[in-house]
């Protein structure tokens, strides 16, 4: 009697024809577990080598990735923008009392803000 091998990915089985074990139900349930497995191998193959549609998976992934961070800091600057105006607009109020408080200073400034004009306008014209 001959000797039929079945190859699966799980072990060997060998089944001598004409013997109890190679009933046909049970080859065809055999045969069907090495097709399932088969199938599974070809699956996942095809997903391995299926280049354009994984460079779209991950260029899709990137892309997600990409809006939710730029959401992200465009929230963290929104709140820093509203902190800085805030800030800006409590200086500006204090402004006034510290002209008053410190006139010498004021008159400093003014001093070297014309100085400035001053150089400016006469590199200008020499220029």
């Amino acid at each position: 009697m001959g000797i039929l091998t079945v190859m699966s990915s799980s072990s060997t089985d060998t089944v001598q024809r004409g013997s109890a074990a190679s009933e046909p139900a049970e080859l065809r349930t055999k045969i069907t577990h090495v097709r399932g497995e088969l199938t599974d191998t070809l699956a996942t193959l095809a997903d391995k080598t299926d280049l354009p549609g994984r460079v779209a998976d991950k260029s899709r992934q990137l892309k997600e990735q990409t809006v939710e961070k730029a959401k992200q800091a465009r929230g963290q600057a929104s709140g820093k923008a509203q902190h800085l105006a805030r800030f800006a607009q409590r200086k500006a109020q204090q402004a006034p009392q510290v002209i008053q408080r410190k006139p010498g200073i004021t008159a400093a400034v003014v001093a070297a803000v014309l100085v400035i004009v001053v150089v400016l306008v006469r590199a200008l014209r020499s220029g």
